[in-house]
């Protein structure tokens, strides 16, 4: 981006002008104004000074979140679209629920304990019967309380549970994935959905044995209808 930097100097006096004599001596005819907009540009839209130190760029991929987040988003790219009872998804869920725990209607903790065993977490919970108060942290011998961050676990009053992913782009909601959402009972998918921050009717917990990364804490900005969901390598 330094680099870049240089380079639109030149492009600037290529195309500006500049004093005649003078290729290097001096600034493109206009320069204030065109410095200004590229700073624009450079750390408003795209954020170079929070996303750079130094030289150094970040490492902001999904390949550095908590790996059952990862699953979970690809779960949620592949399935979206489709709804409890088309048979798609259905014989998904039964993926979730193994023949062991057949919870075919109540399916949002078989989504969030598949996804932790997909991710190498096979002694999650020890449990016999699954639940989403069994992610609390009273509940959860494996787990714990924690502060928000992508991949950490939410827990509600109304039993139900999912992971949060992000925040809303005004920042006063938690954006939540899970499974078991979205539609009416019966009908019902992998969506995403918020809740704001100053709600009292969760938990948050995580795995006592994960630890937090400093990016991790630092949640994406995004839509509650899951639109901004791809996630490539961009978050």
């Amino acid at each position: 981006m330094e680099e870049d930097e240089k380079y639109y100097w030149l492009q600037a006096k290529l195309l500006n002008g500049y004093p005649k004599g003078q290729k290097l001596e001096t600034n493109p005819i206009g320069w204030n104004i065109r410095e200004k907009a590229f700073k624009i540009l450079k750390n408003e839209v795209f954020e170079f000074d929070k996303l750079c130190k130094g030289d150094k760029e970040l490492e902001f991929s999904i390949k550095e979140r908590a790996p059952w987040i990862n699953i979970a988003i690809l779960e949620y790219n592949k399935y979206k679209n489709y709804f409890n009872p088309d048979s798609i998804i259905q014989s998904r869920i039964k993926e979730y629920c193994s023949p062991n725990k057949p919870y075919y209607t109540l399916w949002c903790a078989a989504f969030v304990h598949w996804c932790f065993q997909e991710a190498g977490y096979s002694k999650i919970h020890s449990g016999n019967w699954l639940g989403a108060y069994q992610f609390k942290s009273e509940n959860w011998k494996e787990g714990e309380s924690c502060e928000a961050f992508v991949g950490a676990v939410i827990v509600f009053n109304f039993s139900h549970v999912a992971f949060i992913i992000g925040q809303t782009k005004d920042k006063n909601k938690y954006v939540y994935l899970g499974g078991n959402q979205g539609g009416s009972a019966g009908k019902r998918s992998i969506s995403v959905n918020a809740i704001s921050k100053t709600s009292n009717t969760f938990w948050i917990t995580k795995p006592k044995s994960y630890i937090i990364s400093k990016e991790e804490k630092e949640l994406p900005l995004l839509e509650a209808s899951g639109k901004d969901l791809t996630y490539d390598d961009t978050h």
